[in-house]
């Protein structure tokens, strides 16, 4: 995992080693997003911190600024120094240099770079790199999360400086503090702290994405610590709960961050999601300093592909059944992306990926459960078995063939228990199916407009889980990203933010068929079931269809 290790009041740089400098393809990033070089967030502001990535930049235990003012050189201790060069529209300037190993440098762009396409090189100890490419920009943010890799939980803090997080959480009407960077450049001297507060709104024009609602910040600028990181004071809006109220920043050009998390609840303390952990669970965590869930699952998908190469259009239909055994500890489970890895109710999250498998994973592992095997799974159309996934501990796989589980009805797990998770019995009522009614009518995805999707059908008392993908090419390197937007089945109709889907690289116009995807997903309410060894018991039945779709910015 990358990381920049940025404390809200002082800088807490990694450490990184030496030989011929390089930096790798794609290695240029935003500090805090860390996003990747191609999606539509990823070039990099003016006076904001980045980072960059490659080998042989600098000694192997790494080396710190500890002073200011920053400057153009890091000597690594033994008198060798690092250095990076960037040059845009025939300007060459020298990044202002806050930390250096052999595979990563922290620095800030000078605000006086110019705005353009150019190149960026380092020197180590006298040898400079070949170039690589940098897109420099006024505004773009990023925003920093707990886990230093740009998802999950974000860095937000109250007045006080005390962190967000799920048994600290902020109440509607409370004024936050976000810490991000790439707000804009600034006039005074940034290689040391700003010595007056400078309100930067009128450069970034910053709208705040909070769980679907936007909210217009009181103050953004850069934070009376640092250079190049910036601070966004803004006010919870009135009628947002939940665990992972989605929040990201949109700056006027339209350009958006990386999306992270905050927690909330109605008279602050501890959080509840009903289509995740509730404030017992929570409080139980916090009391007992661990917790073991277990989730059992069934789901059923169909997918229609668009007519290629002559060859016509098809539907097809998977089912699946899955049984997931973990146990998180109160750092782990303040620093994931949750158990679902979606946001509370009437908010999206988007994940960031390179290559053409969309499926991306949270950074923050818990620690997985022996719950026995096979684990055997009955019920109308079918009676089959559950087997530990190799690759994924405390992860259990069914194979199923056909569409069994179409006819829906009662299901049941039964666990011969294990080393962590005793005998169990876990009943499963799959609810019936989601109907998406206004499939046939998408077949391209306007960005900037928002994307209205309906539906019927699926358990009243469930969620509706919409999902998309868009990726930027079939040529490496590839980047993309995907969404995923929960809403309340009952309400039978969201509408993807176009906050949410302007971080998806618009589908390339020369490919023969459609890069992106669009998928809409029924989930029924919560079952619980319980067994020796686990805190929390969870059975789940989803049931959805999806479909290939163009993305467009316009």
């Amino acid at each position: 995992m990358r990381f920049l290790t940025c404390g809200l009041l002082a800088y807490c740089l990694c450490e990184v080693a030496f030989a011929q400098p390089s930096i790798g393809v794609g290695g240029v990033v935003n500090a805090a997003s860390f996003s990747y070089q191609g999606l539509p967030n990823s070039a990099i502001a003016q006076g904001s911190l980045f980072s960059v990535f490659g080998a042989n930049m600098g000694s192997s235990t790494g080396a710190s600024a500890t002073t200011f003012p920053l400057t153009g050189n890091l000597d690594d201790g033994t008198g060798k120094t690092t250095s990076l060069a960037i040059t845009v529209n025939g300007t060459t300037v020298n990044a202002l240099m806050i930390y250096a190993r052999h595979d990563q440098i922290n620095a800030v762009l000078p605000s006086n770079t110019p705005v353009g396409t150019g190149t960026i090189t380092v020197t180590y100890n006298g040898q400079t790199s070949a170039t690589q490419p940098i897109t420099v920009v006024k505004t773009s943010m990023g925003v920093f999360t707990v886990n230093q890799g740009g998802s999950g939980p974000g860095v937000v803090t109250d007045a006080n400086f005390k962190l967000i997080t799920g048994t600290n959480s902020a109440k509607p009407g409370q004024t936050l503090i976000l810490w991000a960077t790439g707000a804009g450049p600034v006039t005074f001297d940034e290689s040391r702290p700003p010595t007056t507060t400078v309100n930067l709104q009128s450069v970034a024009k910053a709208q705040i994405y909070v769980n679907g609602t936007m909210v217009t910040p009181s103050f953004v600028g850069r934070s009376g610590c640092c250079s190049g990181l910036d601070q966004i004071n803004f006010t919870v809006p009135e009628g947002v709960s939940g665990c992972y109220i989605s929040i990201a920043v949109q700056t006027g050009d339209p350009v958006v961050s990386n999306f992270a998390s905050i927690a909330v609840a109605s008279n602050g303390g501890t959080c509840s999601d009903s289509n995740g952990l509730s404030s017992t669970d929570l409080a139980k965590l916090k009391s007992q300093g661990s917790l073991k869930i277990g989730v059992l699952g069934m789901g059923r998908t169909t997918t229609t592909t668009p007519a290629i190469a002559g060859q016509p259009a098809s539907t097809t239909t998977t089912d699946d059944a899955f049984g997931s055994f973990v146990k998180y500890n109160v750092s782990t489970f303040n620093q994931s992306q949750g158990l679902f890895r979606s946001a509370s109710i009437g908010g999206c999250l988007v994940f960031a990926f390179s290559g053409q498998n969309t499926q991306t994973t949270d950074p923050v592992k818990p620690v997985p459960l022996d719950a026995g095997s096979p684990i055997s799974l009955t019920g109308p159309g079918f009676s089959g078995s559950l087997t530990k996934f190799p690759q994924v501990p405390g992860f259990y796989v069914a194979t199923v063939t056909g569409d069994p589980f179409a006819t829906g009805g009662a299901y049941t797990f039964a666990g011969p228990g294990g080393a962590d998770v005793g005998i169990f019995n876990a009943q499963l009522n799959v609810s019936p199916a989601l109907t998406w009614t206004n499939e046939a009518q998408i077949t391209t995805v306007h960005e900037s407009a928002g994307q209205l999707i309906t539906w019927t059908g699926g358990d009243p008392s469930g969620t509706v889980q919409i999902t998309g993908s868009s990726i930027s090419g079939i040529e490496a390197p590839i980047v993309g990203a995907s969404f995923i937007c929960t809403a309340p089945n009952s309400a039978q109709q969201f509408t993807i933010p176009s906050a949410v889907l302007l971080t998806l690289p618009p589908s390339p116009s020369d490919s023969p068929f459609p890069l992106g995807s669009l998928s809409v997903s029924a989930q029924g309410a919560f079952q619980s079931f319980t067994a020796p060894g686990l805190d929390i018991g969870i059975a789940i039945a989803t049931d959805g269809s999806g479909q290939s779709v163009n993305y467009v910015q316009q």
